[in-house]
């Protein structure tokens, strides 16, 4: 399937480990999307204004459910629970813009983080 999921460049798209159907995606734009690939016409969540400039990474947690995770070139790494998206769980400036994000297979709560 293909249809325009933001109003600039997409940077990254990525899978929930929990849920096959579900897919997040982050632009230029600074916009975080949540895709129900059973009806991918419409997002089921928009994040408009937790982002100061464009997502560029985005990694739901292997062992977490509900755990996701995002990088921004606003230099920002943002923690989210998937069940309650009114605002990001916890933000953590990081002095650079965040370009990959990745957890660690052994040690469910370390995240590593490639910052410019």
């Amino acid at each position: 399937r293909q249809w325009e999921a933001h109003d600039m460049e997409a940077w990254i798209a990525s899978w929930d480990c929990h849920d096959r159907e579900t897919l997040y995606s982050g632009a230029d734009d600074g916009v975080l999307k949540r895709w129900d690939m059973r009806s991918p016409e419409v997002p089921t969540w928009v994040d408009r204004r937790s982002h100061q400039a464009g997502v560029c990474c985005i990694q739901s947690h292997p062992f977490v459910e509900h755990c996701l995770v995002t990088g921004s070139y606003d230099e920002t790494v943002r923690l989210y629970d998937t069940r309650q998206t009114r605002a990001p769980v916890s933000e953590l400036a990081v002095g650079g813009g965040v370009w990959r994000l990745k957890w660690n297979p052994v040690h469910n709560g370390l995240l590593a983080a490639a910052v410019m």
